[in-house]
């Protein structure tokens, strides 16, 4: 089955490989930026079983990221973190449906080694801990454009402290930069992706702790083909959905989603 997989690939993006090298048009990803790093190995995996087929990746908000797009950004993939910046972009006629889940995203209390609290005391100890002055930043990505950060807020309003903690609020443009911005030092503690917040912890950089998925709504990373005309787009596409993309994205941390 997977050799035959191959050769379908091979068949229908040949026409482009057998361009020139500065000839070819590179493929253009824009995906979630909670699947940094995991979707460059993807995408250099795809390349050695395609002839070096030349890709380029952007990383963003989903939602930003649906609005370049619907504003003319060229696009062939798009990766969204959750279903409705995938519907959104259906609706304005930029993609035939809402794609598939590749891969479902769970969110994180992150504190990282060294900060004056527990992640294992649960966001409800946010209360205390901004009573008692220990809280500093708190980091999530933006709510209006991130599907993480969105989840993020539902799971402070669902611990009650979304209003107490909006003078501790740093907010992130993506998942992956609050990432960066909880182990890099501008806040001392956050919500991000968990799949990112456990690798962290493997390297005893800080403490994770997953947040009750029933606290938010659903993260589920889908792709959609935006330039129906390439045949590379959607072999990548297909290919993400495949055993061996599923396999590498569950060894970074991200969980497989159930077969239809």
């Amino acid at each position: 089955m997977r050799q035959c997989y191959r050769i379908f690939v091979t068949l229908i993006i040949a026409a482009g490989l057998a361009l020139p090298a500065h000839a070819q048009q590179a493929m253009r990803v824009m995906a979630a930026g909670g699947l940094d790093p995991v979707l460059h190995d993807l995408v250099a995996h795809f390349q050695r079983d395609n002839g070096n087929a030349r890709v380029r990746i952007e990383f963003g908000a989903s939602g930003k990221l649906a609005r370049r797009i619907a504003a003319g950004m060229p696009a062939d993939v798009y990766i969204a973190a959750d279903a409705e910046h995938a519907q959104w972009l259906t609706d304005q006629g930029l993609a035939a449906d809402i794609g598939n889940v590749i891969a479902l995203g769970e969110l994180a209390y992150f504190v990282p080694a060294g900060a004056a609290l527990r992640a294992n005391d649960g966001l409800s100890a946010l209360a205390q801990a901004m009573d008692a002055g220990r809280l500093g930043r708190f980091v999530i990505a933006d709510p209006d454009h991130a599907p993480h950060g969105r989840a993020a807020r539902e799971a402070l309003l669902e611990a009650g402290v979304w209003a107490a903690i909006q003078p501790h609020l740093v907010v992130a443009d993506d998942a992956a930069q609050a990432m960066r911005y909880v182990t890099g030092g501008t806040a001392r503690a956050g919500l991000v992706p968990a799949h990112l917040a456990l690798r962290h912890q493997e390297r005893r950089r800080g403490i994770a702790l997953l947040i009750a998925p029933e606290s938010h709504e659903p993260l589920e990373y889908r792709v959609l083909v935006i330039n129906a005309d390439s045949a590379m787009a959607t072999a990548f596409a297909e290919f993400l959905q495949q055993p061996e993309a599923a396999a590498r994205l569950a060894d970074y941390g991200l969980l497989t989603p159930e077969p239809d």
